[in-house]
Order: C-alpha cells, then sequence, then structure tokens
C-alpha cells in the first residue's frame, strides 16, 4: 500500500509541473483576457437603452388600453 502511495504521488508532482508550465503559457498568450474594451462598453450602453425602450413602449400600450377599458 505504501509503494502505491509513492508512486501515485511521484505521478501526481511530476504531473502538476506540467499543468502549471501549461497553465503559465496560456495566460500568458491572451493578455486582453478579462478587459473590458470600449466596444463592449457602448454595446452594453445600446442594450441598455433598446431595453430601457421597450419597457417605456410596453407601459404606454398598458396605461392606453387601462384608459379605454376604465
Amino acid at each position: 500500500m505504501k509503494a502505491l502511495y509513492i508512486t501515485l504521488m511521484t505521478i501526481w508532482a511530476a504531473g502538476s509541473d506540467e499543468l502549471r508550465e501549461r497553465m503559465e503559457l496560456l495566460r500568458q498568450d491572451d493578455s486582453e483576457r478579462g478587459s473590458v474594451t470600449l466596444e463592449q462598453a457602448i454595446i452594453g450602453a445600446a442594450l441598455f437603452l433598446a431595453a430601457v425602450g421597450l419597457v417605456g413602449v410596453i407601459v404606454a400600450a398598458v396605461n392606453s388600453r387601462s384608459a379605454s377599458i376604465q
């Protein structure tokens, strides 16, 4: 049982260094990762304004229908 444990720990230790090196290389390749660009901010603002406009249209439609019911 001790031999199995030692073998598994050796394999894990050797593999973790290689995995760590791969992760560092992948992180270095994508320097823009996680940053918000001006394009993304403009698209987000446009989507927000479109949603607000849609809510305004729905509220106006509901108010006009409720006025005609009463």
